[in-house]
């Protein structure tokens, strides 16, 4: 599943995922699986991805947390 919210989130901050990636110190391909929904991030991850992005984790990550 596709997670369209934490993309645009993404977006509107203005950062690529390469940036993210180095920002948040996960791996560039990491955050993409992510967004994509090919990885399931842990709870620290969702958490620390949330923080950065400034959306709830129950936003980000419905698909995983409903």
């Amino acid at each position: 599943m596709h997670r369209i919210e934490m993309q645009q989130a993404r977006k509107s901050l203005g950062k690529s995922q390469r940036v993210m990636s180095i920002e948040l110190e996960l791996s560039e391909s990491y955050i993409r699986q992510i967004e994509y929904g090919v990885k399931e991030p842990g709870g620290k991850t969702m958490l620390k991805i949330s923080k950065y992005l400034g959306v709830p984790a129950e936003i980000l990550f419905k698909d995983l947390l409903s």
